[in-house]
């Protein structure tokens, strides 16, 4: 989904929901449910990878279902960005 349509969503009259998901079958079905736009949180993902916290999980396996979820649906709006930012600018620092 291109930013200018996801900003489109937001101004529309009707009240924008997002579909939560945590895997790509979540979002499959997210998507056919008629959700306009989908979202994802680091807890959903880890929590189904059976991490008790976001922050406690490699960043390689939230990116690889991160991935896994955007191949499998059209259109996805994610709010997993933070923690990928936050991991990446301490391993920045510890270099």
């Amino acid at each position: 989904m291109s930013y200018t349509k996801f900003t489109k969503l937001h101004q529309q009259s009707s009240l924008l929901i997002l579909g939560n998901v945590w895997d790509a079958q979540s979002a499959k079905i997210a998507a056919s449910a008629g959700f306009q736009a989908l979202g994802t949180s680091s807890h959903a993902i880890a929590n189904s990878l059976g991490y008790a916290d976001g922050e406690q999980m490699p960043v390689n396996e939230l990116l690889f279902v991160v991935e896994r979820i955007v191949k499998s649906v059209k259109y996805l709006f994610l709010s997993i960005l933070n923690l990928v930012i936050r991991t990446t600018h301490l391993k920045l620092l510890n270099m």
